[in-house]
């Protein structure tokens, strides 16, 4: 029987394989693959800015994934694994209580990637290493 699966993931952890990440656009390389049989979902439940940035007021992010199916994003498909508004008390520092699980479109995980932009489809600059994301990976149907 499959089991739960969480993936705990800082932006820099793969700098030595993906020299042109950024805080904003990563790729991470896992150092034993990770093998998915039948149907999993995937959802984002932490997302932690260590280093704390200004951002514009009213600012949303949007967390992009190579590793879910598409979603209509602003009228397009897009790999959206999920859209933050600003947190008042702390800027970007989130526990997700209600994380939305998106299906896995791979089989396979060694490597994957994370895009995050603006509502403008511009990426955040102000946005700095390393950031901490974690993904929780169950397997379809959820008992």
């Amino acid at each position: 029987m499959s089991t739960d699966r969480f993936i705990y993931v800082q932006s820099d952890e793969s700098d030595s394989y993906f020299s042109d990440n950024s805080a904003y656009k990563f790729k991470v390389h896992l150092k034993t693959p990770l093998t998915l049989h039948g149907f999993w979902k995937v959802a984002l439940v932490e997302f932690h800015v260590t280093e704390k940035a200004k951002s514009p007021a009213g600012t949303a992010l949007y967390i992009y994934t190579d590793l879910c199916k598409e979603s209509i994003v602003h009228g397009e498909e897009k790999a959206l694994l999920r859209r933050l508004e600003k947190n008042k008390k702390s800027e970007w520092d989130y526990t997700i209580q209600t994380p939305f699980y998106l299906p896995v479109k791979k089989k396979e995980l060694r490597e994957f990637e994370i895009c995050i932009k603006l509502d403008d489809g511009e990426y955040p600059a102000y946005l700095r290493k390393p950031l901490n994301l974690t993904l929780h990976l169950k397997p379809y149907p959820f008992f």
